[in-house]
C-alpha cells in the first residue's frame, strides 16, 4: 500500500474472513513497528516515508548489521556459518534469475540466521523489525526506479 493509504478494518475482516479482534491486534502491532499510524477519529494510515526516515533506517541497519556480523563471526556454530554461506549463494542466484519473491524470502532468512548466530536476544528481536522497515523502503524505492537489482546488489 502506498504511504498515506487508509487501512480500514472492515475490508480486512471481509477479505480474510477473521474477526475484528485479530485484525485490530495486527494493525496495532504494525503501528508499534512504525508501518502504520493511527489518527484519532480518522483511522489507520500507512506511514509516510521521508528522507529522514530513510536515512535513519539505513544508519541503524549499518550499525545493527555490522554488530551482528561481528558477533556472528566469533559465535557462530559451523552449521550457522554453512547456512549463511548457502543463503548468500542462493541470494546471488535469485538476483541473477530475477526472482524478487525468492530474493526477499532468502534475505529475511539470511538476517534471521545472522541474528541467531550472533546469540544475542536483543538483536534477535530488533533485526526482524528493522528488516520489515527496510523491506518497505526497498519496495518503495524499487517501484520508483523500476528495478530491484540495484538495491539487491
Amino acid at each position: 500500500l502506498p504511504p498515506g493509504a487508509v487501512v480500514a478494518e472492515k475490508p480486512l475482516i471481509e477479505e480474510l474472513g477473521i474477526g475484528r479482534t485479530p485484525i485490530r491486534e495486527a494493525l496495532q502491532r504494525l503501528a508499534v513497528e512504525g508501518l502504520l499510524h493511527h489518527m484519532p477519529n480518522r483511522g489507520m494510515f500507512v506511514s509516510e516515508i521521508s528522507a529522514t526516515s530513510v536515512q535513519q533506517i539505513y544508519e541503524f541497519r549499518e550499525l545493527i548489521d555490522g554488530y551482528a556480523a561481528r558477533l556472528a563471526a566469533t559465535r557462530a556454530t559451523p552449521e550457522d556459518a554453512e547456512d549463511l554461506m548457502q543463503l548468500h549463494e542462493a541470494l546471488v542466484q535469485a538476483t541473477e534469475e530475477d526472482d524478487v519473491d525468492r530474493y526477499v524470502a532468502l534475505d529475511r532468512a539470511f538476517y534471521l540466521v545472522l541474528a541467531r548466530a550472533a546469540t544475542n536476544t536483543y538483536l534477535a528481536e530488533v533485526i526482524p523489525r528493522i528488516f520489515n522497515l527496510h523491506l518497505r523502503l526497498w519496495f518503495f524505492i524499487a517501484q520508483k526506479i523500476g528495478s530491484w537489482h540495484p538495491i539487491a546488489e
